[in-house]
């Protein structure tokens, strides 16, 4: 037993490459939550700094009842401490395992839910693109929790994404034929979900060999064998999600209007209406995080520990997006928001595209970075123009799209993979 913050943490849940998770009870309200421990000499031993910073700027910004919520992440001198709603059930993969098939009633209330909660992903920039059934928590009252956000993408300025990433037997044909022009994110996750479905309503993976090699000419050829006992209407509603061609792939928009996932559908927006429920503190929350019963010793199936420590000050500045999920009183800060209305929105960004034009970046850079030397200011203008960003007009339509300066600092770290104090540097730049 040792203690972490205001945590009393016990026994260990499940076992990762880089840390461990652990079960922890908050020693005011006695809630108990999942904690991942990760060493901070791990992390940056094996260059997993990004994808950690990234883990965590993606689950600060998402809030939803089919999601594993973040509450707050602590940090000691040698070791980061992400603290998460515990979930106590177990993972989908396990029921299917245990189970086979499940009835179509049941396989659509999971579908339904895996859907509203990608979807509402997908409405805040953010891909998942590693759905499968070990990444999907099940809690006791039968609420899917979707999880392991290491190798999701928030977008910044473009909707394309280049980096192949996912399980194979749930990659879509475009990430295993590399496109060259890139992919959406969106359509990727559609691609799972199809699969997913197939799994659901059938124990068995539509697409599937021991030989890697032939498993991608099984995905590509797209060809999907559907047992005779399946409704026309499932059979549809998959067929239209494992389609080759993206274009032509089913949207969650398109899934949702589908007639088999309208049967018994209620909205799963948190409060109706594409609200977002007020996110509790570390003293108050929802059940969810991965509990015992969920073994994470299987190929594929180790906890998502990716995640590092977040940008100097960047927990203070985003907390009231949060809705107070720090060791604060959660309950209060919302008591005071509610009191007041909603807070005033972000000032926009200042408009640098009209001062640099016609001026090379290495000219902005050094205005961000005042009495750097030339190689750093170099080093600094070769990751930009590796993602594409040759000038400040560039820049300036990735401030206007993500509208806040936490946002904008965490899109530098992880498409250009800058160091966090330089990306804030450059962000003052648009948001003095």
């Amino acid at each position: 037993m040792a203690r972490v913050g205001p945590y009393v943490v016990t026994h260990t849940l499940g076992q990762g490459t880089f840390g461990k998770v652990k079960l922890a009870e908050h020693t005011e309200s006695g809630i108990e939550y999942a904690i991942k421990i990760l060493d901070k000499s791990d992390i940056k031993a094996n260059e997993l700094t990004v994808n950690v910073r990234r883990e965590i700027a993606i689950m600060k910004a998402l809030n939803h009842k089919n999601i594993v919520n973040l509450r707050e992440v602590l940090s000691s001198r040698t070791k980061l401490y992400i603290v998460m709603d515990l979930v106590r059930g177990g993972e989908l993969f396990e029921m299917i395992e245990n189970r086979g098939e499940l009835d179509e009633v049941l396989a659509r209330k999971y579908f339904q839910q895996l859907i509203d909660g990608i979807d509402y992903c997908h409405r805040r920039g953010v891909c998942h693109r590693d759905l499968k059934p070990e990444n999907l928590l099940v809690d006791e009252n039968g609420v899917m929790k979707i999880t392991d956000f290491g190798v999701s993408s928030m977008k910044g300025g473009s909707d394309l994404l280049f980096t192949a990433c996912g399980t194979p037997y749930y990659c879509a044909p475009e990430i295993i034929n590399g496109a060259e022009e890139g992919y959406s994110g969106v359509k990727i996750d559609a691609w799972s979900c199809g699969i997913i479905l197939y799994l659901l309503l059938t124990g068995m993976l539509p697409f599937q060999h021991d030989d890697m090699t032939r498993l991608y000419e099984l995905i590509n050829a797209c060809s999907v064998t559907y047992p005779s006992w399946m409704s026309a209407d499932a059979k549809d509603l998959i067929s239209k999600l494992l389609v080759k061609n993206p274009d032509r792939r089913y949207s969650l928009e398109q899934v949702k209007e589908h007639s088999w996932f309208r049967v018994d559908y209620e909205t799963g927006d948190s409060l109706g209406g594409g609200e977002e429920p007020a996110r509790g503190s570390a003293g108050g929350g929802s059940d969810s995080g991965r509990s015992k019963g969920s073994s994470r010793s299987r190929k594929h199936s180790n906890p998502s520990i990716n995640s590092a420590d977040l940008p100097p000050g960047s927990r203070s500045r985003d907390a009231p997006e949060r809705n107070g999920s720090g060791s604060g009183s959660g309950s209060s800060r919302r008591q005071r928001q509610g009191s007041s209305g909603a807070p005033p929105p972000p000032p926009p960004p200042k408009n640098l595209a009209p001062e640099y034009k016609d001026k090379d970046m290495d000219i902005f850079v050094r205005d961000a970075l005042p009495g750097k030397p030339t190689r750093k200011i170099d080093e600094v203008v070769r990751r930009l123009e590796e993602i594409d960003i040759d000038c400040v007009d560039d820049i300036q339509c990735v401030a206007e799209t993500v509208q806040t300066p936490s946002k904008l600092t965490q899109w530098l770290e992880v498409e250009s993979k800058m160091p966090s104090v330089t990306a804030m540097r450059i962000t003052k730049m648009f948001f003095p």
